[in-house]
């Protein structure tokens, strides 16, 4: 996590394939016991702040821990809008 936080400001994405991002804002995680003082909004293990890639074509956040969103149908749904249409759904 360390040399994550230390590569700011992030490159720019340059790949050629659209990236979507999904943060979640529900801390419950074991990464709090790590770093108590995750910035906050953040999914218990990434503060939301560290979701913003520079390039991405969009990004959302959703009320899902980090962990969680291994099994959130809204997360999969969202995964499919962006798989479908290059943006998330905001409906």
């Amino acid at each position: 996590m360390g040399q994550w936080l230390r590569m700011r400001p992030l490159a720019e994405w340059a790949n050629p394939h659209e990236l979507g991002v999904i943060a979640g804002e529900s801390e419950l995680g074991l990464g709090r016991l790590i770093e108590p003082a995750l910035e906050r909004p953040n999914d218990g293990a990434v503060a939301v702040a560290e979701t913003d890639v520079p390039g991405a074509a969009d990004r959302i956040v959703l009320p899902v821990s980090h962990s969680g969103m291994l099994v959130s149908s809204r997360v999969a749904e969202q995964v499919a809008a962006f798989l479908r249409h290059g943006r998330f759904s905001r409906t």
